[in-house]
């Protein structure tokens, strides 16, 4: 694992456990998280609080960059305090279906992104770690009481669920 923390003062994505048999990485105020295949996670903490909705916008420019055949669905805000912004995302690289996620929200002046992505049948074996991952860094962020019930059945704050 390599971990180069964030300069004093900056923002950082929370830690949160690492999945048996994935790798961990942290750049500056990302951390990065990588399964055996060929999904991945990231949390992103954006110092200056930037509108969510163009953190979500910017995520998906670098995706429509780098894929030709790109497709993607807005998501509805969600209840999240400072406004959550998202957009489910899929593409195709090699002759396979990919799949991503993102997902921002803003919180004491901090926006922070949520990112994954991994061909179609590998997110979903690895949903509840890719569910898990979330939940803890969302609550890390905005702890437990502004989540409500938020865990095994409980209330979202991100639209149709948490990502997948």
């Amino acid at each position: 694992m390599s971990f180069e923390d964030p300069p004093p003062g900056s923002p950082s994505a929370p830690p949160v456990p690492v999945p048996d048999g994935w790798t961990a990485e942290r750049d500056g105020g990302t951390l990065t998280l990588i399964s055996p295949d060929t999904c991945f996670w990231t949390f992103t903490a954006l110092p200056g609080g930037p509108d969510p909705a163009d953190a979500v916008d910017s995520a998906v420019a670098g995706l429509r960059d780098e894929y030709e055949d790109f497709e993607s669905e807005a998501l509805p805000v969600a209840p999240l305090a400072g406004g959550e912004a998202g957009l489910d995302a899929a593409f195709f690289c090699l002759d396979k279906t990919v799949s991503a996620r993102v997902r921002a929200f803003r919180e004491a002046g901090v926006t922070y992104v949520l990112f994954y992505q991994g061909l179609d049948g590998e997110i979903e074996e690895r949903r509840r770690d890719l569910e898990a991952l979330s939940r803890r860094a969302v609550r890390a962020v905005v702890g437990p009481s502004a989540l409500g019930t938020l865990g095994d059945g409980g209330a979202s704050p991100f639209p149709g669920g948490l990502p997948r």
